[in-house]
């Protein structure tokens, strides 16, 4: 039977059927929902039309002739009418973020599909504009654009404000432009990809949404994957013209819990919080430490440099394995070549990758990188091509057998008399500085340390840490005890970006945001911890290789526990320098709740 809505005296509003129970909306009713209410925009004229037929389609769920004749005879209006309604004035073909002002030139509006909101939705428009907007936008890098359409970049960049950085991706424009779509108290929801919660092109959108408070919530993903197919790190975004005293982040660890029954920890969090900085929110027990760790004032990247390693664009030529070695010479197996080479020592130098980093153990000597430059007070010069012949005829014969190669590198950009030169210049004449190593990938934090310099670093892997000035009053030893703590690894998850795994990014960015303990040397306690914090180290970097290196099984018990022993010593002395509680150290050891 059929059920009307006491108020509306049009056509009924759902029916009831009589074998199951269950009520449907009346295709009437369905098709008057999605003529006066769903509207959307695309820029693929085939998917316009892909989904004027999806809608089609799930207005009809559930229908069939029977059902829809016998919603004919109980109209009150039996005019003849279109069962599906015209769609082309809802779901239309347009280019949502470039309107007709993008040019004089008609043929640039056509290739572009300029679309103008207030002329294609003017009633909408006029009323205030949409109720919601949602969508899963497009994920674009900007410098993808910017070789096929840089006037397109262009007018991004004069007509958003989140496309005043350099390198962004033209998703975070669709927010911006949603938030001028909806109506004062209408709402915005997408799902996008989560870097630009931290990453530095997302910092105009976070100053746009932290200084209107216009987030209402967010749903982190973390790792997990959203996407079938697709490795997409993801979240959804909800925010509202309307200024939001607070709003929702809701951290999801399981999937199929938050799916089925939207099981997530969650925080209400001050708008006020909100800037163009890097967000980072905390849930759960660990909320408040994390939240006063981040809340120090002094930060790594204030106290050190973080540099990546060398980038060749060639490393199959310039990185080789270790073989055997001779007075003068290394013999070393190179993938370009695909068999073993021999060449002057003087020209190699160990590398460093990220699979080598260790906590506190020693760095192998597996790889070399051929590196045909001098260094001169950390300046790096290219060693002429003459020199390296009558100096280095070794290394001069193997890099004639890859010119070819060499010169082929990025659409021959490297045909020219300097065409043994690394892909970039960043960093050259600073890799034999005293530092620490990082992994750029970790599943945990942590830090081996190169304090003669003689480890160059592989950019892809691992980065380097040196002190800054003023504060090379800090022994190294005394950073390598932090960054390997128990505490810091607990931390570093909350202020990096996740990875399939359980991995984590420690690049630059987010080591930089680690709270660092300076030291009062002027203070007898602070000093005194710092420095039994290096006699730790040093015994530390001592066993770790010890135990490593050793095969017997006795012997290996002895030494793990020495090593066990010195790592608890030093988690004890970081926890004391970091103020933590009783409950906050059982909380970082797991022991909290």
């Amino acid at each position: 039977r059929f059920l009307r809505h006491p108020k509306d005296r049009r056509d009924e509003l759902c029916w009831l059927d009589p074998a199951t129970g269950d009520i449907h909306l009346t295709v009437e009713l369905k098709r008057r929902i999605l003529r006066d209410n769903v509207y959307g925009v695309d820029l693929d004229a085939q998917a316009v039309e892909v989904t004027q037929l999806s809608l089609y389609l799930k207005m009809l769920e559930g229908e069939n002739r029977t059902t829809l004749q016998r919603q004919r005879e109980f109209l009150t209006d039996k005019a003849e009418i279109a069962l599906l309604p015209p769609l082309r004035d809802n779901i239309k073909h347009g280019n949502a973020l470039i309107t007709s002002d993008f040019s004089l030139d008609t043929d640039d509006l056509i290739r572009v599909n300029a679309f103008n909101w207030e002329v294609q939705f003017k009633d909408i428009m006029r009323n205030g504009g949409f109720d919601a907007v949602v969508g899963n936008p497009p994920y674009i890098r900007i410098q993808t654009m910017q070789k096929s359409d840089a006037s397109t970049v262009l007018f991004f960049k004069e007509k958003f404000a989140a496309a005043a950085k350099g390198n962004y991706d033209i998703y975070v424009l669709f927010v911006e432009r949603s938030l001028a779509l909806v109506k004062r108290r209408g709402s915005v929801g997408f799902i996008l990809p989560n870097r630009f919660l931290n990453a530095e092109y997302g910092a105009p959108l976070r100053s746009i949404l932290g200084a209107g408070q216009n987030l209402e919530e967010i749903v982190h993903f973390g790792a997990n994957q959203v996407f079938e197919g697709a490795t997409t790190y993801t979240c959804m975004l909800f925010v509202s013209p309307e200024k939001s005293s607070s709003f929702t982040f809701r951290s999801v660890g399981d999937l199929l819990k938050w799916r089925t029954k939207r099981i997530a920890e969650s925080a209400t969090i001050p708008s006020a919080k909100l800037s163009g900085e890097a967000w980072s929110f905390s849930t759960g027990a660990g909320a408040g430490l994390i939240d006063r760790l981040k809340g120090m004032p002094e930060k790594l990247g204030g106290a050190a440099d973080i540099f990546v390693g060398l980038q060749t664009s060639a490393d199959d030529v310039f990185i080789m394995d270790f073989v055997s070695e001779a007075k003068g010479t290394m013999t070393l197996r190179s993938k370009a070549k695909d068999e073993e080479v021999t060449l002057e020592k003087d020209l190699l130098h160990p590398l460093a990758s990220g699979t080598d980093v260790h906590g506190y153990a020693a760095l192998p000597a597996r790889q070399f990188i051929l590196f045909p430059y001098s260094v001169a007070d950390e300046t790096a010069t290219l060693i002429p091509w003459r020199t390296i012949e009558n100096d280095y005829p070794l290394v001069g014969e193997y890099l004639t057998a890859m010119k070819a190669k060499l010169t082929a590198r990025e659409n021959g950009k490297f045909r020219d008399a300097q065409w043994y030169r690394f892909g970039r210049s960043q960093n050259l004449g600073i890799q034999s500085r005293k530092k620490l190593c990082v992994p750029r990938l970790v599943d945990r934090l942590c830090s081996a340390s190169d304090l003669e310099g003689g480890h160059f670093l592989d950019n892809v892997d691992v980065g380097g840490v040196t002190w800054k000035p003023g504060h090379n009053k800090h022994d190294y030893r005394y950073l390598l005890a932090l960054l390997n703590s128990r505490l810091l690894g607990w931390f570093f998850p909350n202020v990096s970006a996740p990875y399939r795994g359980g991995w984590y990014s420690a690049n630059r960015q987010f080591l930089s945001q680690i709270p660092f303990r300076s030291i009062d040397f002027h203070a007898k306690p602070d000093r005194a911890r710092h420095d039994a914090l290096v006699a730790l180290v040093d015994k530390m970097l001592t066993l770790v290789p010890s135990l490593r290196a050793e095969t017997d099984v006795r012997k290996r018990e002895v030494l793990q526990n020495a090593v066990t022993s010195t790592d608890q010593k030093i988690d004890a002395l970081v926890y004391e320098l970091y103020g933590l509680t009783d409950d906050e150290i059982a909380l970082v050891e797991g022991g909290g709740k």
